[in-house]
C-alpha cells in the first residue's frame, strides 16, 4: 500500500474524527475526538504537532503531539506528550502508527521551544 504522512489541515477534522471513532468505537472514540479538539484549543498545550497518514486521498491515521513544560530543579524543560494515536482498523498492523510516531519525533526535533 502507498501512503504518505503530512501535517493535518483544518479541512481534515472530520476525517480525523472518523478514523478515531472507527478505531476506538462510538463512545470512547467521541471522547478522544473531544480531547483532540480541547488540546488544539488549549494555549498551554501549544505548540502542537498534528500529523495524518494519507492513502489515495483519504486520512487513514492521525497522531497528535502537544507541548508540556516540566519544572525540574528550578528550570523548565520542554516536553511533548503523544496522545492520541489512531489508525483506521482496515489499515492497522501495517506499520502506519509506528511511522506516524517516527515522523513526529523527527519533526519535534526542529520544533520551536
Amino acid at each position: 500500500m502507498n501512503w504518505q504522512i503530512r501535517e493535518a489541515l483544518d479541512s481534515d477534522k472530520r476525517a480525523i474524527s472518523d478514523v478515531v471513532i472507527a478505531g476506538f468505537g462510538d463512545v470512547q472514540g467521541q471522547e478522544i475526538v473531544d480531547l483532540i479538539a480541547d488540546l488544539l484549543k488549549d494555549s498551554s498545550a501549544q505548540p502542537s504537532l498534528s500529523l495524518v497518514a494519507i492513502s489515495d486521498g483519504q486520512v487513514i491515521g492521525h497522531i497528535l503531539f502537544t507541548s508540556a513544560r516540566v519544572k525540574y530543579s528550578q528550570r523548565v524543560v520542554f516536553s511533548a506528550i503523544l496522545a492520541p494515536l489512531s489508525v483506521h482498523p482496515e489499515y492497522q498492523s501495517q506499520g502506519i502508527g509506528g511511522q506516524l510516531i517516527k515522523e513526529g519525533l523527527i519533526r519535534l526535533k526542529t520544533f520551536s521551544r
